[in-house]
This record gives C-alpha cells, sequence and structure tokens, in this order.
C-alpha cells in the first residue's frame, strides 16, 4: 500500500496514464496551433481571426514549460538555474517589446503580408534545418565547454 490506500501497481499505471496525458495534450496543441494559424491565414472576418489567434496561443501553451522542463537535460543540473533565468529574462523581454514592434510592423504592413512572411520565413528555416541536418555534425548540449556556457551567462 501507498498513498490513501493505492497499492504500487495501481500507482504505476496511473503515472503511465498521466505521461500518456502530457503526450497526448502536447500531441493535440500541436494540431490547436496548426488550425489556429490556417484560421489567421484565411480572411474571414475579425471574429475568425481572433479565434485563431487564440487557438494559435492555446497550442503553443506548452512550449515554454516543456523548454524549461528539459533544460537541466539539455545543459547540466548544475546550469540549469543560471539558463532557467536567462531563459525567463528573454520570455519577459519578448513579451514587452514584441508587441509594440509587431504594432509598428502592423501598422505599416498589411498583415496578410506579414503572415505571409512568417510562413515564408519558418519555411525558409525549416527547409534551412533539414538540409543543414546533413552538413554539419551536432554537438551532443549536454558535453559543453565551461567556458563557453560562462561567456554565454557572464558575457565580459
Amino acid at each position: 500500500m501507498l498513498h490513501k490506500g493505492i497499492n504500487a501497481e495501481i500507482a504505476a499505471t496511473w503515472a503511465s496514464l498521466f505521461y500518456l496525458g502530457i503526450t497526448l495534450g502536447r500531441f493535440v496543441s500541436g494540431f490547436i496551433a496548426a488550425l489556429g494559424t490556417l484560421l489567421l491565414l484565411i480572411p474571414l472576418g475579425d471574429i475568425i481571426t481572433l479565434m485563431g489567434l487564440i487557438l494559435v496561443g492555446l497550442g503553443c501553451a506548452p512550449i515554454f514549460p516543456s523548454l524549461l522542463h528539459e533544460t537541466p537535460n539539455n545543459f547540466g543540473s548544475d546550469k540549469s538555474q543560471a539558463i532557467m533565468g536567462m531563459q525567463m529574462a528573454c520570455a519577459y523581454l519578448g513579451t514587452t517589446f514584441m508587441s509594440p514592434v509587431f504594432g509598428f510592423i502592423a501598422e505599416y504592413i498589411s498583415l496578410s503580408y506579414f503572415f505571409l512572411t512568417v510562413v515564408k520565413v519558418c519555411t525558409g528555416h525549416i527547409v534551412h534545418q533539414v538540409l543543414g541536418a546533413y552538413k554539419i555534425p551536432r554537438i551532443n548540449p549536454t558535453i559543453v565547454d565551461e567556458n563557453i556556457i560562462e561567456y554565454i551567462l557572464y558575457p565580459k
């Protein structure tokens, strides 16, 4: 018996189902973000555009917590506190400055052109990553030189 009268086998099954739920939630959130993106690209009016924007936000919601969760695995637990601090600082800077930047862009450029440009840039990035994966050797992120991490965290 463990906690609240639940035996170990049932608790292990429930824990597996919990992680299955997380996996399915991340999988579904990708489809929600894709649906939201489609709604943003189709000119069907303000309400549909707003619904698309909300769906993109809902679909992207698990990304940042997942990045934070993987930080100790990618950089080592001894460096994870400093790296997470950098991730949080970048997130706050992005939240602070990107709204005015996008407002400025939207004022001078049609949003339909803007979203098409974003799609083109993302497609180019994906193609670059796929083609580059065959040419550039990958570095194991868990084996990183201490001096590089210190230079990134504390530039002189």
